[in-house]
């Protein structure tokens, strides 16, 4: 009996390591590009209009606070200036709502 627990509880570990690997890739490539955002090696505005996988399940709200500068309450005023809900994730933007946020950006003056 005990062997066959033993076996069910193989694939369980190897499932559960697969997904803190992938973890940890998703938060290693969202540390580089939040760093490369802040030195300006890449314009935040690029990244709404066309979003890496690893940060499209990460909420607008939270994704607009990776410029400098630009904290939660500057983030909720253009969301809402833009008619984006904070709460959407930003892979499931639709075009306009990323166009919009886009130009928003532009007039506060985020690269």
């Amino acid at each position: 009996m005990s062997n066959a627990t033993v076996e069910l509880q193989d694939p369980q570990v190897a499932q559960r390591e697969a997904a803190l690997a992938k973890g940890n890739e998703v938060r290693f490539e969202r540390a580089r590009l939040r760093k490369a955002v802040k030195t300006g090696d890449i314009r935040f505005r690029d990244l709404i209009l066309d979003p890496p996988d690893c940060v499209a399940k990460l909420m607008i709200a939270e994704f607009l606070c990776w410029p400098t500068r630009f904290g939660p309450t500057r983030a909720v005023r253009t969301l809402r200036l833009a008619s984006v809900s904070g709460t959407r994730p930003v892979g499931k933007l639709t075009d306009r709502e990323k166009l919009s946020l886009s130009e928003q950006l532009r007039l506060v003056g985020v690269a």
